[in-house]
């Protein structure tokens, strides 16, 4: 016995005991998260046509998805509205919460959407939620980051639809050699004449750059919204398939 009548294995038994419960909060919380993120978008599900979404379905959708890395709430206030207004189909670079929203907006306008992800872990992620919530109006695609001449992209499967009128660029993620520059590179002939660009983190420097060179190359006009995060809104207005410079 040692002194107050402690044994040498008591410190080792409450490390346990602590451990125990550290885990039992997190598995409680992450309970909790998913049980709200549920509940909201089956609330959300029952809209037959566009109603904005509130603060509180926001704030509710983005604990319950439980990402750091989420997009903030204006820009899914834009995306959510943008969805219900385009004919679609749509295109998503980069998945996540993003990709529920457009799910539940793509059976109730009768579209696709496809999703490109890289990282293979996330990609589980997301169709395991896709597939939870019944989403059948959506395809999460693995596409690994391939170099190009000078810049990096997604291997996009080459059947993919050919009139994408909606698109989210959202990724791939900002150390990737030329940022964002491969969405008009390689899918430009993908995209109708009248897409919509929403281009997240636009006020960083590499999606600045982006944005020039898309302008260069390829005419499309832009303009910045949001204010904790800014977006860009980037339209093509119609300009003519070009063959991007090598």
């Amino acid at each position: 016995m040692g002194k107050m009548g402690l044994t040498r294995e008591e410190p080792t038994i409450l490390k346990r005991l602590r451990g125990f419960l550290t885990r039992g909060r997190r598995r409680l919380h992450a309970a909790h998260r998913n049980f709200v993120l549920q509940r909201t978008l089956r609330r959300i599900r029952k809209y037959d046509d566009y109603v904005p979404l509130s603060d509180e379905a926001v704030e509710n959708l983005l604990y319950g998805w439980g990402n750091e890395w989420s997009l903030k709430e204006e820009l899914i206030t834009e995306l959510w509205h943008r969805a219900w207004h385009t004919r679609g189909p749509v295109l998503e670079c980069g998945s996540g919460l993003s990709t529920l929203l457009l799910g539940i907006v793509a059976e109730r306008q009768d579209y696709q959407v496809y999703s490109l992800e890289h990282d293979e872990s996330w990609h589980e992620r997301v169709s395991e939620a896709v597939q939870r919530a019944g989403l059948t109006h959506v395809t999460v695609i693995v596409a690994p980051l391939l170099l190009h001449n000078g810049y990096v992209w997604y291997d996009a499967p080459g059947d993919l639809p050919a009139d994408f009128s909606l698109v989210l660029c959202d990724g791939p993620p900002a150390a990737t050699m030329g940022g964002r520059h491969g969405l008009l590179a390689e899918l430009r002939p993908a995209l109708a004449d009248d897409c919509v660009i929403l281009l997240d983190d636009a006020a960083r420097d590499g999606e600045q750059e982006v944005l020039v060179r898309w302008t260069a190359e390829h005419q499309v006009t832009h303009h910045l919204e949001g204010v904790e995060k800014p977006f860009a809104v980037v339209e093509l207005n119609g300009e003519s398939v070009a063959k991007t410079p090598e």
